[in-house]
């Protein structure tokens, strides 16, 4: 149960862009469906049978209506950030939320009213003991796979597998059409993570979906969770379209750069262009390996292969408190996570980095 509360959370996350402004709504949907999955124990038998179908609508549709940034530019040559214009296949904010909120209550209130008329065939303090470790497990095993960035068919692939443990029986008693309908369901949602898993230029990291999009010579969007957050572009152009990169070293053009820090330094632009300026050694500290990679990869600059570079995957804050080197300057380098906590689906929250 857990652990398909965990992927609904990453996936919703990763292809509806309305979440990121609205906290925490598929862990509220999540805890209200389990909630009324318990109550019902009573009322209602077993509906675990019905979950499949419930499961695959909402896989399937946050695969159909997923954001899809497409990079366009302005007069000057810079990224058109107004991406409200571009998001193609994505519905109005007043359907989409009220569907995925209310098809994620009915999906997790199928599955906890299974567990809750298994629980009610033990003791109490048995069934209390089952259900911490089961939902340590579940938070566990999907935080592993998170670590090494697998990709959704694979979680597709463990839920599938643990529903044919639980449906064996059922399926000896039920009758053939439904039992084949249940393997639909599940075929429609294995294809769904399938089909987003073999998606040209997309990767999923720890922490998001990651999508490149070229758009000039040496020159890429990366979109995480459908949004741009970065662009990899070359030094010179960088300066041309946004100048403000430039300031903090315009305005103490005689500061002697021995050591400079970068704190989410991403694909590498900000440590390209401190090196740029003279620098003798850069620490660049970026939590997420899968962008620190395609900086490696993909800037025309190459600043990662700089003998004077230090890449350190870590936490901002983390790095701080535990470094006791001393920096001619620090540079934030625009961190920016563009998800408001939506349950859990991202834990690189500046809220934190930016506070004692």
């Amino acid at each position: 149960m857990i652990f398909v509360e965990m992927t609904l959370i990453r996936w919703a996350g990763s292809n509806i862009y309305q979440l990121f402004s609205v906290t925490n709504l598929i862990l509220i949907a999540s805890f209200l469906g389990i909630g009324i999955g318990f109550l019902s124990v009573n009322k209602i038998k077993p509906t675990l049978g019905l979950s499949p179908f419930l499961l695959s609508l909402v896989i399937l549709f946050c695969y159909l209506y997923s954001t899809q940034y497409t990079v366009k530019l302005n007069d000057v040559g810079n990224i058109d950030y107004q991406a409200s214009a571009f998001k193609i296949h994505a519905l109005p904010i007043f359907l989409t939320l009220p569907l995925i909120f209310i098809a994620v209550v009915a999906t997790l209130a199928s599955i906890a009213n299974h567990v809750a008329h298994t629980f009610k065939l033990l003791p109490s303090l048995s069934a209390y003991r089952l259900e911490v470790l089961g939902s340590l497990l579940g938070v566990i095993l999907f935080s592993l796979f998170s670590y090494v960035e697998s990709s959704p068919i694979v979680w597709g692939i463990i839920i599938t597998l643990l529903y044919f443990v639980l449906l064996a029986d059922t399926w000896k008693m039920s009758s053939i059409i439904l039992t084949i309908m249940q393997i639909c369901a599940f075929i429609i949602m294995l294809v769904a993570f399938y089909k987003e898993t073999i998606t040209p230029n997309h990767t999923w990291s720890a922490y998001y979906k990651i999508e490149t999009q070229p758009f000039l010579k040496n020159s890429y969007s990366v979109n995480v969770n459908g949004l741009v957050q970065q662009i990899i572009e070359p030094i010179e152009q960088r300066k041309r379209v946004k100048p403000f990169y430039i300031k903090p070293y315009e305005h103490a053009p005689n500061l002697i750069l021995n050591n400079v820090l970068v704190i989410g330094s991403g694909t590498g632009g900000d440590v390209a262009i401190v090196l740029s300026r003279g620098a003798k050694h850069v620490d660049a500290v970026e939590i997420d390996p899968a962008l620190y990679r395609l900086g490696k990869k993909l800037n025309a600059d190459k600043p990662y292969d700089d003998a004077r570079v230090s890449i350190f995957i870590n936490d901002g804050r983390a790095f701080l408190q535990q470094t006791s080197k001393k920096y001619d300057l620090i540079i934030y380098a625009l961190t920016d996570s563009l998800m408001l906590v939506p349950g859990l689906s991202s834990v690189r929250l500046e809220n934190y980095l930016y506070t004692q």
